[in-house]
């Protein structure tokens, strides 16, 4: 495996393969729902694609259609044998780990988990990112469940008209971060460091960094409260003239180092940006606030330093960690259990990245 992903088109490739894959897996599976439970739904005409089973003449917004709508594959099926007595004002979305249910005309959403998930830690920290970041009003029904306020508004995409407000909302994550970061010294243990130092001397030799910044960012003990790597476009919506986040899974609010979120932010958002140093001065201001590092690196290390550890936390088997929950033995054993291929897969993304956007 560790051949393989030395050469970054074979993981280009590998990727696109197993990203198809799963899109038709998952339609798969939405369709066998909906043709075992065609009695549950009124007869009509039916869009169905990997997410979600929406009724085709529901109303929907330029948002709703652009991030459910429009998810491919997608088929359109006429139900001739469903009950007139359902109600079906409401749009079914399939996901692996819960099903969601929109109702558009009462602006509501409700997400029903397979597992009890939605813990007093949940709220405690939805509400704690939320008093710095914009989401929508909810209320926690049950372990299983809970319901939030459908936004309407625009799917998100920078430009030079929204620039100012994701400014804003760069400088909210900041905020938070400076104000809630918590020290924890996980990551103290010596075991720790060779992982560190080998995957160091492995992207070093691929893209231009500064190794003690990498290890400092590796290393660091401050972490917060994360909205996680789904911070993208589908994720953020205009609403009168503000951007708001969406889509606040259980799952992806971990505590995670500080800085995690505002370069996944970046990176799905405006990459081109990241690399050519345009945010370079929020980064500064937040590396120092919270890690007190004075640092003096030139604007392509400094970048392409922040890009590299950010890799390498976004690794699977370090993706979902929780700083607040996991033992200093815990993290020891997973880290330890990273193989060379996996830290070539970090060295891959990185390169990819600043080979597509860099200058």
């Amino acid at each position: 495996m560790s051949i393989i992903f030395r050469n970054r088109v074979t993981y280009r490739l590998y990727r696109v393969i197993k990203s198809k894959f799963l899109e038709l897996k998952y339609f798969l599976t939405t369709l066998k729902y909906f043709l075992m439970h065609f009695r549950n739904y009124e007869p009509g005409w039916y869009n169905i694609n990997r997410k979600f089973i929406v009724k085709a003449d529901i109303e929907v917004n330029n948002h709703f259609y652009n991030t459910i709508l429009r998810l491919r594959p997608f088929i359109k099926l006429y139900n001739l044998f469903g009950s007139k007595d359902c109600v079906t004002d409401f749009v079914h979305g399939m996901h692996p780990d819960m099903d969601i249910k929109i109702y558009p005309q009462k602006e509501l959403i409700k997400r029903i988990f397979k597992q009890p998930v939605l813990n007093n830690d949940y709220q405690k920290r939805r509400d704690l990112i939320q008093q710095f970041i914009p989401g929508p009003s909810f209320s926690i029904n049950t372990n299983y469940e809970y319901e939030e306020r459908l936004l309407i508004g625009e799917s998100f995409t920078l430009s030079k008209n929204n620039n100012h407000q994701f400014i804003i909302l760069l400088n909210q994550f900041k905020n938070l971060a400076i104000s809630e970061s918590k020290i924890n010294n996980i990551i103290d243990s010596k075991n720790i460091k060779p992982i560190f130092k080998a995957y160091s001397d492995i992207i070093s030799k691929k893209i231009q960094i500064d190794l003690n910044f990498l290890q400092n960012l590796l290393s660091t003990s401050h972490f917060v409260v994360s909205k996680g790597s789904d911070l993208a476009g589908p994720n953020i919506i205009m609403s009168k003239n503000n951007l708001i986040l969406i889509d606040w899974e259980p799952r992806e609010l971990k505590s995670r180092a500080y800085w995690s979120d505002l370069v996944n932010l970046i990176l799905n958002t405006d990459p081109t940006g990241f690399f050519s140093y345009k945010y370079r001065l929020i980064f500064l201001e937040l590396i120092k606030a919270v890690d007190n590092l004075n640092l003096n690196i030139n604007d392509k290390n400094f970048i392409n330093t922040l890009a590299a550890a950010n890799s390498f936390w976004n690794l699977p088997n370090l993706h979902f960690l929780d700083f607040d929950h996991l033992t200093s033995e815990e993290f020891e054993i997973i880290i330890n259990s990273i193989e060379i291929s996996d830290l070539m897969t970090a060295v891959s993304s990185t390169e990819i990245l600043c080979n597509k956007y860099a200058n």
